[in-house]
Formats: structure tokens, C-alpha cells, sequence
């Protein structure tokens, strides 16, 4: 038996595996190939859709080696075969409804955008998502709509923009409003919405039980997270593990703060778990 065999990590990308959106440690690539040779699978855990994850980390499809979970659980992909696995949709109603109320009762200039599975949905209107999608060369996946032709059907997860302050008020004024939806923050200008009981957690329990009935071993799952849109997948990990920048309520829930990001956190984790299994 091979020293990783049966043994999945999954890791957050932002501020975990990947910093400041382009930087990885080269340490994490070089332990990654051991972990995977001796068995071990690894994948992504995010807040990213599919389009998102191959344009920023490059090289994807020979990092990881199952399906990723992305759009913070909102189905699986696999990046190999491109293919979406198992989607679960936004509340259509909710999530219009949950637009609407945010622009005419708490914040018009809230920034707004959806992921589907052709890329993105925005607002005509929204200069400042505008902005955002075509600095990051989404202009072309992204169908923009007018609010009284807005399309809701087949969005994975929707997201508000605005700065901290804003987003608290936003997160205070919806979050008993809108019962369909679960909040989370990656960061505290965002504010990311999916459906109720969809999360990372949720959607890497599936993936676990896929690994199992596949090989048909039980696998350990070691979840790798830095941020709040991380502590329901580190709280059902077997094993959860933070870098050294995570929040400081992060690394209280978890068994192991390993480096920082920059530094090669993912390296660590290995270290730690070839210490530990």
C-alpha cells in the first residue's frame, strides 16, 4: 500500500494554496507530485467556478487528480473531462428577490454577479462588476441583463460586492430575511450566497463517498482552509489544517497552522500528515 493511498486533500485556493491570485510556493508543486505518486488525492475546495480555477492556477489538470469542489460546493468538476458534476441552483425566486431587496431597500450601489454554467451573470447597469469581469478577462462569458429581464434559472452561486462596512450591513439585513439561502464571506468585501445546506463540507462529504465506493476503502479527508467560507469543510474534515495568515477564529478550529501561504502551506500540510498517519 502506497503511503497516501486512500488520503484526499482538499484546499481552499485564495490565501491557502495560491497567493495574491498568482503566486504559488514552489514547494507546494514539488510536494504535491510525491503525495500523488504514493496515492493521494488532491483537490480544490472554492469559492471559484470552473472557468475562474483554470485561469488562475495554471496547469490544473495535472495538480489535481479528482474532482474539484467549486462555487463553495455547488457541484463538483471534473477538470479533466471539463465536466460539471452534480449542480445544485440558486433558488430562482430568492435569487431575484434577494437583488431586488438589497438594491431598493439597503444598498443601491451594491455590486452584484452570479456564476452559471457558461460563466457569469450581471447587471447591465453594474459598472463596477463590469469592471471586475473584464479586468479578468470574463467579459465574454459574462450575459449581462437588465434587472426587469434578469434570468435566475441554472445561477450556482451569486455574490455582493461593496466595501466591509457595507457588506456587514448588507449580511445584517438578509441573512433571516432570505431562509432558501446560506451566507458566507471568502473575505470581507465579499458577501457569497448558495443555496441553504450547500457548502464546501456538504459537497466534499460527496466526494469522499464517491473516493470510498470507487476504491472501496475508507478515505481520510484533510481539508486545508485560511478564511470563515472555510469552517464548515475544516469542521468535517478528519483532519483540517490552516496556514499561518488564516483568520485567527480559523485556527482555532483547526488540528494543525502550518506556514504561511506564500511559504508553501500545502508542503507543510504533507509534512505534517506523513508525521501523522
Amino acid at each position: 500500500m502506497k503511503r497516501f493511498e486512500n488520503v484526499i486533500i482538499a484546499s481552499d485556493i485564495d490565501g491557502t494554496y495560491l497567493w495574491q491570485f498568482n503566486y504559488v510556493s514552489p514547494r507546494n508543486l514539488e510536494a504535491l507530485e510525491w503525495f500523488k505518486k504514493e496515492g493521494g488525492k488532491f483537490v480544490f475546495a472554492s469559492g471559484r467556478n470552473q472557468f475562474d480555477l483554470v485561469n488562475i492556477i495554471k496547469d490544473v489538470e495535472n495538480i489535481v487528480n479528482a474532482p474539484c469542489v467549486l462555487c463553495n460546493g455547488s457541484f463538483l468538476y471534473d477538470v479533466q473531462k471539463d465536466e460539471i458534476m452534480e449542480p445544485l441552483y440558486l433558488d430562482p425566486v430568492e435569487a431575484k428577490g434577494i437583488l431586488e431587496y438589497v438594491w431598493n431597500e439597503v444598498d443601491p450601489d451594491a455590486g452584484w454577479r452570479a456564476s452559471c454554467a457558461n460563466g457569469y451573470t450581471a447587471i447591465l447597469s453594474d459598472v463596477r462588476i463590469r469592471a471586475d469581469l473584464s479586468s479578468a478577462g470574463h467579459s465574454s462569458k459574462t450575459t449581462f441583463y437588465n434587472l426587469d429581464n434578469l434570468v435566475t434559472e441554472g445561477l450556482f452561486k451569486a455574490v455582493f460586492v461593496e466595501d466591509a462596512d457595507k457588506i456587514r450591513l448588507i449580511y445584517e439585513k438578509v441573512k433571516d430575511k432570505f431562509p432558501k439561502l446560506v451566507f458566507t464571506t471568502s473575505c470581507d468585501t465579499l458577501l457569497e450566497m448558495n443555496p441553504i445546506g450547500v457548502s464546501k463540507a456538504s459537497t466534499l462529504k460527496k466526494l469522499k463517498r464517491i473516493c470510498e465506493e470507487k476504491s472501496g476503502a475508507k478515505h481520510t479527508l484533510c481539508c486545508v482552509g485560511d478564511y470563515f467560507n472555510d469552517e464548515e469543510m475544516l469542521k468535517c474534515a478528519d483532519i483540517s489544517v490552516c496556514p499561518e495568515n488564516a483568520h485567527e477564529k480559523i485556527k482555532k478550529i483547526c488540528d494543525r497552522t502550518v506556514c504561511h501561504c506564500k511559504d508553501g502551506a500545502i508542503a507543510d500540510c504533507i509534512e505534517y500528515l506523513d508525521k501523522t498517519l
